[in-house]
């Protein structure tokens, strides 16, 4: 999970989980994602704004990594994340 500015709306901040690095296929055309660049997805189906919307996203838009959670209570806690290069 990552912080990373709203592609539309730059002075948002979206929290997204990367789906896909540069190469990486993704539809909807199966082209691959350009270098320096990721594809992002949220939880809200539908009507998550993410890489579904506005395409891959840049790398130098992630702003930080999410290491913990506080809701909802019953899931706070820190969260496991792969490691970031």
């Amino acid at each position: 999970m990552v912080v990373l500015r709203d592609p539309a709306r730059s002075v948002e901040r979206l929290v997204k989980r990367i789906t896909g690095l540069p190469g990486d296929a993704r539809p909807p055309n199966r082209s691959p994602i350009p270098p320096a660049q990721l594809y992002v997805a949220g939880d809200a189906g539908e009507g998550s704004r993410d890489s579904s919307k506005f395409g891959p996203v840049a790398m130098s838009a992630i702003e930080g990594v999410v290491w913990f959670r506080y809701a909802p209570p019953e899931r706070r806690g820190p969260i496991g994340n792969p490691t970031l290069k």
